[in-house]
């Protein structure tokens, strides 16, 4: 696997002048139906939607770590994230927002990994309280195959965006890191910066463990969310003279179950089966303000 496909531009970039620890961190991609990215446009005008999102350890190889019986050594296999995560602008009272699952795709780990709260208008994935929030990779260590694992999956979830009027704003959503922290590693005292590697290919090997000697580069994943404009009648993305006239069609013909009505009853802003004044002043406000937010 190409190094750096697995690590994105952005961190790339951070590599400009590292010291010997190389780089390690862990990134954040989400899929709403047209694979993997750490970007993504969802358009929720239709109704709430659904977004798989996934969280993974990388590192380049060459990241060094620091073992307790043996010293420093290179980063082999990811062995253990403890750290929580973070969805911003995402969750408020009324908005539609929810995480519909949140689960470790690692071997081992516990439950304060996976506890979700909210806060304000941000949701908390696993306990802030990193030292006792962490996920393993214990297969890795049994399996007998030992290839060098460059990137692994730790957590995978589902996210519902909502499209309630309180959400009904351009907003960005972004999955990132919110804390780390390690409280032992092997035998060790830890460190400050949320994971540890395996340092060796062979199994039962003296020191095989060890933290990390610097951060993380995170690499967030963003989800631009297009809200509800239901005055935009044709889809072009603004409220002009080309709605207004599609509009007066349908309030001439005024009730939804009209043959000639287009399929859904567009118009019907308010859903209440008619095409009236009180769904003109939807279209009204909507074409003062010209550009659906």
């Amino acid at each position: 696997m190409n190094f750096r496909s697995i690590l994105g531009a952005a961190a790339i970039s951070a590599l400009s002048g590292t010291s010997a620890l190389a780089v390690w961190g862990v990134k954040y991609e989400v899929n709403s139906g047209s694979g993997w990215t750490d970007a993504t446009t969802i358009d929720v005008s239709g109704g709430p939607q659904t977004i798989d999102f996934r969280i993974s350890v990388y590192h380049d190889g060459a990241t060094l770590v620091q073992t307790t019986s043996t010293g420093i050594k290179t980063a082999w296999a990811p062995l253990r994230l403890c750290n929580s995560q973070t969805v911003t602008n995402f969750g408020w009272p009324g908005s539609g927002d929810s995480v519909v699952s949140f689960t470790r795709t690692t071997s081992a780990g516990n439950a304060k990994a996976l506890a979700i709260a909210q806060a304000g208008s941000d949701a908390i994935l696993g306990t802030p309280n990193v030292l006792h929030s962490f996920s393993s990779n214990l297969d890795y260590s049994i399996s007998g195959s030992y290839v060098q694992q460059l990137n692994l999956q730790f957590y995978a979830g589902k996210l519902r965006i909502g499209n309630s009027s309180s959400a009904a704003q351009s907003r960005t959503i972004t999955l990132t890191a919110f804390s780390f922290g390690y409280p032992g590693a092997d035998t060790g005292t830890g460190g400050p910066y949320g994971a540890s590697f395996f340092t060796t290919p062979v199994n039962g090997a003296l020191g095989k463990h060890g933290i990390v000697q610097a951060p993380a580069v995170v690499l967030p994943a963003v989800i631009t969310v297009k809200v509800p404009c239901p005055a935009d009648l044709n889809g072009d993305g603004f409220v002009g003279d080309p709605d207004f006239e599609a509009f007066c069609i349908a309030h001439d013909l005024a009730d939804c179950a009209d043959p000639a009505m287009p399929e859904g009853c567009p118009a019907d802003f308010n859903q209440d089966g008619i095409v009236d004044d009180a769904d003109f002043t939807v279209l009204a406000a909507a074409y003062d303000a010209l550009v659906c937010n």
